[in-house]
């Protein structure tokens, strides 16, 4: 629930990415702590979520009563898409988690919906993706229980169903309230807020979505790298997009009505995703395309199947094909024309391709729905050309960031040398000796290149969690603290600090008297060796302070240490004259003393804690805190010799516990109800031609 040796990173409910109520993530947390290879275990895990997310989408399409070639060409085709592939699977795991369940829980609300079926499932996959914590899954599930709601009231014979929904949107939404609800009643003191604003950074615009079905396109999107153009194809979803202009659409009157629900929830989606920059404390709304990919492959891949028969296509269709496939080719030429190269390869290739599968399809097979089925396999065949071709050809810059990284976990576990205890590091990777800017960083400075050597005596962001000798403030975290960010002028995603921070570590507060250092119970301070320095002149620089010594003089890093160390984090650090207390026992949520002395104006106690909204004090008063972050109380004069209590549950800790209960309940209700119609109705027609309607 807390850790206050994280700091600003240790409140993990507020946080709420940690999916501390969600199993799946137990058990990954569980073997990363044994895996020898960060990078090998990593791998299998980002592995794991797109195999979630192909099969998800190949049962998706298969409820719209579509053959299993279309099933497959979706699965694979979501999976490898561009955001998916690139940037969530390279970087962004927590989108890549709460993706990968949605796929499920579509296809289990249609069920649901429509036949009272897969009820357990539905919740399941549900539950999953809320207790990851990532909001982002969190508003794709409102909107695709919006969608569905619509479907069922579009769709007359279903709209006795909509109850149905509503009761697993209130299920749902209980679960929600568990997840989110300690975030949101700590946004006055977190970093996540604000109002809408746009400065373009990680947003999709028309142009970047027009080369949507370009594998090779270089998008028009501004993010983590130099100029407007991306060097991989991030906003790619599918190459057979232009195949719609193959298409019999009179064969496919009859989709189009089954469509309504994915149709309302890509239109949404677009809207999301093309939204400015910053909406609160949302951010980066690029990160909707996987969802609006989802959607625009699901409905092409079951428009495909229902309406394409190569012995019915045309010469204006294969005109009409071969020209919606090279504007894309020519966006992407106009804004990148250095690559007109490999445009034009790529294009005469998917054409060939496409049109020598017909060519095969239509004169080899003789029945229709053969001919259909086949061709699909051949789309599935391209498919994997295609993403084949693009992980050989775009491998070394799937990733925007060139940190150098240690794979081994042993590796990653020995920075920090000479340091002990509970450590802040001061500095910034950016401005590090030897760093040389990525290739993809050209005039931005970031993301650098890293030489390897600095990891042997420091880190950044979330690799400092495999440190487990020492604790360190410098740890990631999505939402920080404001007022603590804003004293150590700590940047929270990566750890960073400004230099300034060492020389305020050791200036005497002027309400207790007492440095910054000592009331944090810091026990080492590393400064980071910045490119126009050396680390003997930063060992210099700084002067040593009383009770303090120079641990290691490193090549990239300066390390002082306490000469006896503190206290753990979140103990009491300071208390006014006249006030004298014990400790009787400590936890991390709670701290019990015992008062021998109180003045008779009462006297203030001030933890080594970060002052979280949630804190509760029996004997004594939750005080204004210290500097704004540090946890202070108010003993009164009253309650010498007696004893006080402060303890930490997240805001409205009681209610969340009702919700889950609440929550848990109603879907033991539903999933009773669901196997009781099962039993009940042997009439049933199978689960596609039921969700297809």
């Amino acid at each position: 629930m807390l850790n206050p040796a994280a700091w600003m990173a240790g409140n993990y409910l507020v946080d709420g990415q940690w999916g501390l109520y969600n199993p799946l993530i137990w058990v990954i947390a569980v073997f990363s702590t044994i895996t020898p290879s960060a990078a090998g275990f990593t791998t299998i895990v980002k592995i794991l979520f797109l195999l979630i997310t192909a099969t998800g989408v190949y049962a998706l399409v298969r409820s719209y009563n579509t053959r299993p070639a279309y099933g497959l060409l979706a699965g694979l085709s979501v999976a490898f898409a561009g955001w998916t592939f690139h940037m969530d699977a390279g970087t962004w795991v927590t989108n890549l988690e709460v993706f990968s369940y949605f796929p499920w829980v579509f296809w289990g609300l249609r069920h649901w919906a429509f036949s009272a079926r897969r009820a357990g499932l539905t919740f399941l996959a549900i539950y999953l993706l809320i207790t990851t914590g990532y909001v982002q899954g969190a508003v794709a599930l409102i909107i695709g229980f919006v969608s569905i709601l619509l479907e069922c009231i579009a769709y007359r014979p279903a709209r006795r169903f909509v109850i149905r929904v509503l009761l697993m949107g209130l299920a749902a939404a209980l679960i929600t309230i568990t997840v989110f609800l300690p975030g949101l009643a700590s946004v006055g003191v977190t970093t996540r807020s604000g109002g809408i604003s746009n400065n373009d950074f990680l947003t999709a615009n028309l142009n970047g979505l027009a080369v949507g079905s370009v594998p090779n396109a270089r998008p028009q999107v501004n993010g983590y790298w130099s100029g407007n153009y991306v060097a991989v194809p991030i906003t790619y979803m599918a190459w057979f997009l232009p195949a719609l202009a193959l298409v019999q659409w009179r064969r496919v009157k009859n989709s189009i009505p089954v469509l309504r629900g994915m149709a309302i929830f890509g239109t949404l989606m677009l809207l999301l995703t093309t939204s400015p920059s910053s909406v609160g404390p949302l951010r980066y709304p690029i990160r909707n395309l996987p969802w609006l990919t989802l959607a625009v492959i699901v409905m092409a891949c079951v428009t495909l199947d229902h309406g394409l028969d190569p012995a019915r296509i045309n010469r204006r269709q294969i005109v009409l094909f071969c020209c919606l496939t090279m504007v894309p080719f020519w966006i992407s030429y106009r804004g990148t024309p250095e690559h007109f190269k490999g445009f034009i390869v790529a294009a005469g290739a998917i054409i060939s391709a496409t049109l020598l599968a017909v060519m095969i399809t239509n004169r080899m097979l003789r029945f229709s729905h053969v001919r259909s089925r086949t061709l699909g396999l051949f789309f599935v065949i391209i498919t994997i050309a295609v993403t084949t071709t693009q992980t050989i050809y775009l491998h070394g810059t799937s990733s925007p960031f060139g940190w150098s990284l240690e794979s081994s976990t042993k590796a990653l576990e020995k920075p920090l040398p000479g340091a002990h205890g509970d450590v802040l590091v001061i500095g910034s990777i950016l401005d590090l000796k030897g760093t040389t800017p990525s290739p993809n960083s050209a005039g931005t400075g970031f993301p650098p290149n890293i030489p390897s050597g600095y990891w042997t005596e420091s880190s950044a962001a979330n690799l400092w969690y495999l440190k487990s000798s020492v604790n360190t403030l410098n740890l990631y975290t999505a939402v920080g603290n404001s007022s603590a960010s804003r004293d150590l002028c700590m940047e929270t995603f990566y750890g960073f600090t400004c230099p300034d921070a060492f020389t305020k570590l050791f200036t005497k507060d002027a309400t207790t008297g007492e440095t910054l250092a000592d009331l944090m119970s810091l026990d080492s301070v590393v400064v980071i060796v910045p490119a126009n320095s050396d680390a003997h002149q930063i060992a210099t620089t700084y002067s040593t302070p009383q009770g303090w010594h120079i641990a290691n003089i490193g090549t990239y890093t300066v390390t002082w240490a306490r000469d006896q160390t503190t206290p753990v984090i979140g103990s009491p650090t300071w208390s006014s004259n006249g006030l004298n207390y014990e400790i009787v026992s400590e936890t991390p949520t709670t701290v019990k003393l015992r008062i021998n002395s109180v003045p008779s104006e009462g006297g203030d106690i001030v933890f080594s804690r970060l002052a979280w909204p949630g804190y509760m004090a029996r004997g004594a008063e939750i005080a204004t805190p210290l500097r704004g972050y540090l946890l202070r109380v108010h003993v009164p004069a009253s309650n010498t010799g007696g004893t006080i209590t402060v303890q930490f549950r997240p805001p409205l800790w009681n209610l969340q516990v009702i919700a889950l209960a609440l929550s848990l309940l109603i879907w033991l209700g539903l999933t009773l109800f669901s196997i009781r119609s099962g039993r009940r109705d042997t009439r049933l027609r199978g689960d596609a031609e039921l969700v297809a309607h």
